[in-house]
């Protein structure tokens, strides 16, 4: 029989960072990792609108979808989009997902004085941001931060915290 890392460069990244999640997800819901701001979500099931309120943090979807609604605004997140919020939110989300192909994400809270030190830096070696300041928006995933997920997911799933 071939190991696991035969298995896995046959497999594509996606299909990679699919298996990897079933493992560090085991349970519904939420559930940890060893890093106390990483957390690894699963739902076997679609869930309807429902009220939440979602910290500062980023959410990366390897399978399924998710719907944000903010007022008139519509966030789409899935594993070509992932969500980035920088201030507390409280919006209705809608999950797409069923128990062949649950909903598998990796969400990673914000620590609010380190992205001030980033965001000085980048100031200061850049110049101010001309951006208009948003609390939330969705962006499409780039090749290099799936890649960096997936190495850094690989690492978590050797040390489970308790």
């Amino acid at each position: 029989m071939a190991s696991t890392d035969t298995l896995d460069r046959r497999m594509s990244p996606q299909q990679r960072m699919i298996a990897l999640l079933e493992r560090l997800a085991p349970e519904e819901g939420y559930n940890l990792s060893p890093l106390p701001d990483v957390r690894f979500l699963r739902s076997n099931r679609p869930l309807a609108r429902t009220p939440v309120l979602y910290e500062p943090g980023i959410v990366l979807l390897c399978q399924g979808r998710k719907r944000g609604y903010l007022g008139e605004q519509v966030y789409v997140y899935d594993a070509q989009h992932y969500l980035v919020v920088s201030v507390p939110v409280p919006f209705i989300m809608h999950t797409e997902a069923s128990a062949e192909a649950p909903m598998l994400a990796v969400y990673m809270r914000l620590d609010f004085q380190l992205a001030g030190e980033l965001v000085m830096a980048v100031d200061d070696a850049l110049g101010p941001s001309q951006a208009e300041p948003r609390g939330m928006y969705a962006s499409p995933l780039c090749a290099p931060l799936a890649g960096s997920l997936l190495r850094f997911s690989k690492r978590c799933r050797t040390r489970p915290r308790r």
